[in-house]
């Protein structure tokens, strides 16, 4: 079974989308995987799909039954492969909750978390790929997850404050933890890479940043934000301000030929490299 999760610096960068937009692709090319939600401070996986499992927070935190706190979509979404997905607990009870956690309560959350882990690795799963939307920051969440998966996605967005934290966050944990990484640039204009010589020098430019700091990194692209993609997710969020229920487009299966699919299509080979 392979793994890679999703970290980044700060909240707010896209990580659940694409970590669900990739998990989706590769159950739609028939593989078996599992998508965790392990962002406990503002989870948002929730917001795609209503879950009908019990909390993974609960299980970490608790104990239990691994298969309680997994959701198969595969058969709603059409998926030929296999797809299961953790939800985390958006209340705010439960975010207080994690806040609150101590030293010995988050080392019973790693080991529920690798008991998950070994459960997706044996049947009746046997999943292909294991991926984990991680919590932003350095915090106890973010290294439990680099503890328990081979390669690491930083996202970034292509802003000054970003590109310096990010570069400081992954040297940090990365001299510690000697985990793969691979860094995407997300939400980034789409005209300000619509041409190779756009892409090149874009890729150049961050590469410099923070190969200084991180030796064994590998830069897999930037990924365009358009106005359609922005005003889908406005329309999406004004609908739940109103009382409608969280309902965000999932590119892949509902608009794959947008330019934000096409992108992670065209991504996910030299990801797939690095992981397998």
């Amino acid at each position: 079974m392979h793994s890679l999760a999703f970290l980044s610096q700060k909240g707010g960068v896209g990580k659940t989308s694409i970590a669900l937009n990739i998990a989706v692709l590769l159950a739609k090319r028939g593989k078996k995987v599992c998508l965790l939600d392990h962002d406990f401070f503002g989870p948002s996986l929730y917001t795609f799909i209503k879950p009908e499992v019990h909390w993974l927070n609960d299980f970490l935190i608790k104990g239990g039954n691994p298969s309680d706190v997994l959701f198969d979509i595969s058969t709603k979404w059409n998926l030929p492969g296999k797809l299961w997905m953790g939800f985390a607990n958006p209340t705010s009870e439960a975010v207080q909750q994690i806040i609150r956690i101590d030293q010995k309560t988050s080392i019973k959350m790693l080991q529920n978390l690798v008991k998950l882990k070994k459960t997706l690795e044996s049947e009746p799963f046997k999943v292909d790929y294991f991926i984990i939307d991680s919590s932003p920051g350095t915090g106890f969440n973010t290294v439990n997850v680099m503890l328990v998966t081979d390669v690491n996605m930083f996202l970034v967005k292509v802003s000054n404050a970003d590109i310096i934290g990010s570069s400081e966050m992954i040297q940090g944990l990365t001299n510690q933890l000697k985990n793969r990484v691979l860094l995407i640039a997300n939400q980034v204009p789409v005209n300000s890479i619509d041409t190779q010589e756009k892409k090149e020098e874009l890729a150049n430019l961050i590469m410099k940043n923070f190969v200084e700091k991180v030796q064994d990194i590998h830069y897999i692209g930037a990924i365009p934000t358009d106005g359609e993609l922005q005003l889908a997710e406005f329309a999406a969020a004004l609908e739940t301000l109103r009382g409608g229920p969280p309902k965000r487009i999932i590119h892949i299966i509902e608009k794959p030929d947008h330019v934000f699919s096409k992108t992670i299509e065209s991504f996910l080979p030299s990801i797939l490299d690095k992981i397998n």
